[in-house]
């Protein structure tokens, strides 16, 4: 809204050019100062169960919302008004909504925040980790919580579909999942089916929550997971006697830093204990800057985080070259450079 006698009241004291530099420089705050703030506000929602109880009830009384909470009322109301500034939330007095936006977030964004919410330690300490006064993983580290989380809700998009067909197809009965995570993959992939499915992941943490949900779908008698080290050959050898197929949902690349080598030994490993059955690798495939300045998409966040926690990323032809020196087959590839995907199906 432009009240002219203001604007033309400005121009008189600061001269013509100064209404466009006052422009500019809001649309560049808006642009960056905006997106960050308005992300925080929505992960500390999404946290706090506030996103849950309107999916459950369509509004928010804040009221009945805060009762036998240890919630600040005050805070709880700035961040709700702001997101309804933003179209996030509609608001008629106290109670609240989703806008056209939120309903947007969250139908298919949930996933995005989590990522970011797991990574915001980083970020946080991003001057500390660039000027090594902090290491990451040793003074600094992700949510593992959310970053199980954050990579269920995403493979909903394309990940489980396509390793779903695949499973389908090759008809396996009977499925390991490598750092299994939250365990949405098997769940989704076990629901409704009569497959079977093992999970192993190192992290407490992420195998707790997938332990909660396995509880809470009535899924314990054909979804197992426990804590452990893919890299411990007994371990992998004791799950199950009757896995046919191993899967690998975006894993490998954790370990790329400590060398290709590190990543062929567990593939040995593997082929080791689960000779002649199919093992699925869902990785990210490397771009480089040039290539995503030219078509920008959210694969360079993800190129971002994967760097500052120290994570290895390679193109599809890097990922073949590891599967035959480490004396696998490669039976079917398929990519999606749009989203930065590639699966392998390999005969161990």
């Amino acid at each position: 809204m432009i009240n002219f006698i203001q604007l033309f009241d400005l121009i008189r004291k600061t001269g013509f050019t100064q209404p466009l530099k006052i422009k500019k420089f809001h649309n560049s705050a808006i642009t960056y100062a905006r997106n960050f703030m308005a992300t925080y506000c929505v992960c500390a929602l999404f946290n706090i169960g506030f996103f849950d109880e309107i999916a459950k009830n369509k509004v928010v009384k804040l009221d009945v919302f805060i009762e036998g909470k240890d919630l600040n009322k005050g805070i709880l109301s700035a961040i709700c008004d702001y997101l309804f500034v933003l179209g996030i939330l509609n608001k008629t007095d106290e109670d609240y909504s989703l806008g056209v936006v939120g309903e947007y977030i969250l139908k298919y964004a949930r996933g995005t925040f989590d990522f970011i919410y797991a990574y915001a330690p980083l970020f946080e300490n991003l001057d500390s980790l660039l000027t090594n006064k902090k290491k990451y993983n040793i003074d600094v580290f992700r949510r593992n919580k959310f970053v199980a989380k954050a990579t269920a809700e995403v493979s909903q998009f394309i990940p489980i579909p396509v390793v779903k067909d695949i499973i389908k197809k090759n008809n396996f009965n009977t499925v390991l999942d490598l750092g299994c995570g939250s365990a949405e993959f098997l769940l989704q992939l076990c629901e409704n089916t009569k497959l079977n499915g093992y999970g192993i992941d190192i992290s407490e943490e992420a195998v707790s929550f997938a332990q909660d949900l396995i509880n809470e779908k009535s899924l314990g008698r054909r979804v197992v997971v426990k804590i452990g080290d893919i890299f411990d050959i007994k371990e992998l050898k004791n799950i199950s006697d009757n896995i046919d197929v191993i899967t690998c949902m975006f894993v490998l690349h954790e370990f790329l830093p400590l060398g290709k080598d590190k990543v062929e030994d567990l593939l040995k490993k593997i082929k080791q204990s689960f000779p002649n059955k199919h093992l699925i690798v869902c990785e990210l495939s490397k771009f480089q800057p040039d290539f995503l300045r030219k078509n920008p998409t959210s694969i360079a966040e993800h190129h971002l985080f994967h760097a500052l926690s120290g994570q290895g990323l390679m193109t599809p032809g890097e990922w073949r070259n590891i599967f035959r020196d480490a004396g696998l087959q490669l039976v079917e590839e398929k990519r999606y450079d749009f989203a930065g995907q590639a699966y392998f199906v390999l005969c161990l």
